[in-house]
């Protein structure tokens, strides 16, 4: 008996795992910026040993003086995030979607290898330092890599998106970066027995 429940726990666990979905978050690494600020190189970085490495969720950081992710350094430090966007909206209808970014320092952001954000230069963060605008396929998933680079002072790594192209900007949330978002509408059919559609009536209970 006792083996039997274990045999249908080991079914039952690789069934949920089988069919469980995987996301991949962001991913990192973080690089040493030899030249400090005004220019540093950012593909290699100036030393291209890699200090840290993991992943992210998404990209919503103040580390104020503090150190940067876990790099061990608060400054004239390097991270290139890779992964993948899915492109919000009704599947299969290009729409575009304005980026804005909120940066101390410099940041560069390509999707599928075109370059979206550009703004690597020193620099306090603003609302917003740069924003440009992307036009995706609404369900596709696109390959996504940013730059991002400290100097000196504050660090502040912030990404927004306007899926509706406008200036309405939002921290772009977790599940672009996995698969996850539900951008489908949702939608409601209400029938009856006692009237048909597109009829009018005064009775107060309609089945």
């Amino acid at each position: 008996m006792f083996m039997w429940a274990v045999k249908r726990f080991l079914i039952f666990l690789f069934i949920f795992i089988s069919t469980s979905t995987v996301y991949a978050d962001l991913s990192y690494q973080s690089f040493i910026s030899a030249s400090g600020g005004g220019s540093p190189n950012f593909d290699p970085p100036d030393n291209t040993s890699v200090q840290s490495s993991g992943t992210v969720s998404n990209l919503d950081y103040d580390w104020g003086n503090g150190v940067v992710l876990d790099s061990g350094r608060s400054q004239d430090v390097i991270v290139k995030f890779t992964g993948t966007y899915t492109h919000p909206g009704e599947a299969g209808v290009t729409s575009n979607i304005n980026f804005a970014a909120r940066v101390d320092d410099g940041i560069f952001m390509f999707i599928d290898g075109n370059p979206v954000l550009s703004d690597w230069q020193d620099q306090g963060p603003s609302n917003y330092n740069v924003i440009n605008t992307w036009s995706g396929t609404g369900g596709q998933s696109y390959s996504i890599t940013i730059y991002y680079y400290e100097n000196g002072g504050g660090a502040v790594l912030k990404l927004y998106e306007d899926i509706t192209g406008g200036t309405s900007f939002s921290i772009v949330p977790e599940c672009r970066f996995d698969a996850a978002c539900d951008t489908t509408a949702p939608t409601m059919t209400i029938t009856s027995s006692t009237v048909s559609d597109g009829d009018t009536s005064n009775d107060n209970s309609i089945a």
